[in-house]
């Protein structure tokens, strides 16, 4: 997904946007300074916390110098040699990002407005905006080639659950607009690749069902429960349960199936 505005890609590798080129930024450091200074944008990031970043065991004796050069590189890169964009503050340093320069922000922005549809019965328009911010997405998992730095693997795990989230809404965007067919092969394949998630888990159920498949449905949810009791030695939430009830009643299902959707993605605050 390509918008004029973009400057900077979290959504799979980092990346840098330079004239009409996307850029990868190769050393391992500055990678990891640039990817703390993203996820902290329009923040003073302390250079005591950079620190503790790019190094977590045992910054070296030159660690602030060293974050120093780090910075002057960023900057070269980004295009920003004076440090308009990439402030030096009293404490640290400040990365100042637009509306629209971070492809992270646009995901969220697009999941919120394909929920808000969702929400107001547009079944279609909703998935067309969750398609739109899946799109967004190029690859894996995001800041894939950023590691070992501790504040970039939580916010990779939150954006990983966004995306999935954002999957599973997307498909019961679609199921709402009577295409369960349409959905059972991309749903079978996020449940082969998500064993345990029990939300794909339902909708899967509740396609085969509406799709006249109601022994594949509760044969979904055999499949969950000995994986469930063979793996953690637990069961199938409630509301798995109640759905099995129902297929095997032939009663109509609810598609929002927990009772009401989940919350939509927040986009990360960018105070100007």
């Amino acid at each position: 997904m390509n918008t004029s505005a973009e400057r900077y890609r979290i959504l799979g590798s980092i990346e840098v946007r330079t004239g009409e080129s996307w850029v990868d930024v190769p050393p391992a450091k500055w990678r990891a300074l640039l990817a703390v200074l993203l996820i902290n944008a329009n923040h003073i990031v302390p250079v005591d916390e950079l620190e503790h970043q790019l190094w977590p065991q045992c910054p070296p004796p030159a660690a602030r110098k060293l974050v120093q050069h780090y910075v002057s590189r960023v900057r070269r890169l980004i295009g920003d040699p004076r440090g308009h964009a990439l402030r030096t503050r009293p404490r640290g340093y400040e990365l100042t990002v637009g509306r629209g320069e971070l492809d992270a922000d646009r995901f969220m922005e697009l999941s919120a407005t394909g929920h808000r549809a969702l929400v107001a019965g547009e079944h279609v328009a909703a998935a067309r905006h969750f398609l739109e911010a899946l799109s967004c997405w190029r690859g894996g998992a995001a800041l894939a080639n950023v590691g070992g730095v501790p504040a970039v693997e939580i916010e990779r795990f939150r954006l990983n659950e966004h995306r999935l989230t954002t999957v599973e809404t997307w498909l019961r965007a679609e199921l709402a607009g009577g295409t369960p067919e349409a959905v059972i092969a991309e749903l079978q394949a996020l449940v082969a690749a998500h064993p345990l998630r029990e939300r794909m888990r339902e909708l899967l159920m509740i396609a085969l069902y509406l799709a006249g498949r109601r022994c594949d449905a509760l044969a979904a949810c055999r499949d969950l429960r000995a994986i469930l009791r063979e793996e953690h030695g637990l069961d199938p939430d409630d509301s798995v349960c109640r759905l099995e009830q129902k297929i095997l009643r032939g009663e109509p299902v609810d598609l929002m199936v927990r009772g009401r959707l989940p919350s939509p993605p927040v986009p990360a605050a960018r105070p100007q």
